[in-house]
Parts: structure tokens; sequence; C-alpha cells
């Protein structure tokens, strides 16, 4: 009677979802095939999570249009804001006035400063002039090393409601607020990661792994997604958006799918490319 089962694993594409796959045959002690019923091998199927592919984006123009959903738009417009946070990986070749990413043209973003320092903001009345916001108290980011950045808002209409964090820390950050804020402009334009609407600037290097959350996320699920530098699934946590730039596109074409429950897909525009230089 045969012994143990072994498991032979031969690593494939997965046809039917957006990760990789693992098809196993299984084998006794004795190496011997065990078989079904109509004498094929048993096989089995399993989803893992490989992340081998990211955006580089070139300084000069490029970026990935979302679109101009309202889905991330978190507030009404008339002084009700919602809890949002955003997830990202970068490899900057350049930490002044980076454009990681922005809804519209005044409604939220998240930036590197004219000081190289990391910045969120959130905008109101329809102009820069009214905000909320973060200001990093150093420089935080390093060319050409690989970061993971979250910013997190609580809804609650106060600079004290946004945290910043770089691989999975809180930043120490000063607030940077202007005029009178009663929440968010709605509506403004476009998600746009690498690009920031108002005035076409753009983000010079690579992107990876960016997600939409309309909740605040804790800090344990921020430790979560950092994972000690290493993306992971991020699927249980419930992304709105999720992108990930060209793992479940063949890393061909020009739209990077949404992974989140929004199914607001990027574009790419005016050339990015494909890199197989990802956080490791």
């Amino acid at each position: 009677m045969p012994g143990l089962a072994l498991g032979l694993f031969i690593a494939k594409p997965h046809l039917s979802g957006s990760t990789p796959a693992i098809d196993g045959a299984l084998l006794t002690e004795a190496n011997e095939f065990l078989m079904t019923e109509d004498n094929s091998n048993l096989l089995f199927d399993a989803d893992v999570f490989s992340n081998i592919n990211s955006i580089s984006l070139d300084g000069v123009d490029d970026y990935i249009d979302c679109g101009g959903n309202t889905d991330f738009s978190f507030t009404d417009g008339v002084g009700n804001d919602d809890p949002f946070s955003v997830s990202t990986w970068v490899k900057l070749d350049s930490t002044f006035k980076q454009r990681i990413i922005a809804k519209g043209n005044v409604e939220w973003i998240l930036t590197t400063d004219s000081s190289d320092k990391l910045f969120f903001s959130l905008y109101g009345g329809g102009s820069t002039s009214t905000r909320i916001g973060l200001v990093s108290d150093s420089v935080v980011l390093t060319v050409g090393t690989w970061h993971h950045i979250v910013a997190t808002y609580d809804g609650s209409n106060a600079d004290s409601g946004l945290t910043m964090y770089v691989d999975g820390s809180v930043v120490t950050a000063s607030t940077s607020s202007a005029g009178s804020y009663t929440g968010m402009s709605s509506d403004q334009g476009a998600l746009r990661i690498g690009q920031w609407e108002l005035n076409s600037q753009v983000m010079d290097g690579l992107i990876d792994e960016t997600s939409v959350f309309d909740s605040e996320l804790s800090s344990s699920q921020v430790t979560t997604i950092y994972n000690s530098g290493v993306p992971n699934d991020i699927t249980s946590l419930s992304p709105l958006g999720f992108w990930r730039m060209g793992d479940n596109n063949g890393a061909t074409g020009t739209t990077i799918t949404d992974q989140g429950s929004g199914g607001n897909d990027g574009t790419l525009t005016n050339g990015p490319t494909f890199s197989t230089t990802v956080p490791s």
C-alpha cells in the first residue's frame, strides 16, 4: 500500500485569477504518481502571492490615470469628510517635489515638497490656500532606496487626524495648515498616480503596489502591509483601489487593473514602462 504522499510543484500562470498559481502532482514515497479513478494524475491548484513588476515613471510627463471617479473623493463637499488611507511603495530618483499620488486639482495629495520632505495635504474651498496638512520634520526618503509610505486621515476635518508612516513607523511631522478648512473639495478631477493634475508636476522613479482605502488604517495594519519591507497580499484589508503595477496584467499593455473593490483601472499615460525591480 502506498505510504506518505509527497508534492511535486510546478509554478505556472493562473489563467483565472490575478496571481500566479502552483500546480502539483502528488507522489507516494515510492515515487509513484497518485492517480484519480480515471487514471489521470491527481493535481491541485493553489493561488500564491507574487510581486515581480513595478512601474517606471520618467520624471518628465509619465503618470497613471485612474479616472475622475468620485470613489476617491472622501467628502460630501459641504463639510463632512470621511476617513481614508493611501499606501504605496516608491524608489525615487529625486526627492524634490515628487508627486506620488493625488486626487484632482485640489482635493488631496501625497508628495514631497521643495525641501524634499514628505507632505500629505487635504484642500478645501477649491483652493490650495485652504488646507490641512502634515510635513515631515526631516527628509525621510532616500534616493535609490525602496520605501513604503502610508498616509491616513480619520475624517475629523482637523490636521490632528492626519498621520504619515514610512517603512512601518510613524513619521515625526508638523502641521502645515492654511485658511479656514471646513472640509475637502469634492470631485475636482482624476486620481493620478505619479502626477498632480493641478500643475502637471510628476514623479521620477519606480512605484509599486499602490492602494487606497475608504478607512483609516491602524498602525498594526500598516505594519502588516509593510511586512518587514516585502509587499504581501493585502486583499484581506479590503482596499477600495489596489494597483499591482503589472503583476496581474502580464506586464503588457497600458491598463493597470484595479484589484480593489472600486474597479477603477489605471491607464499608463505618456509612456510609463514596466520594470522587474521591486521591493524585497
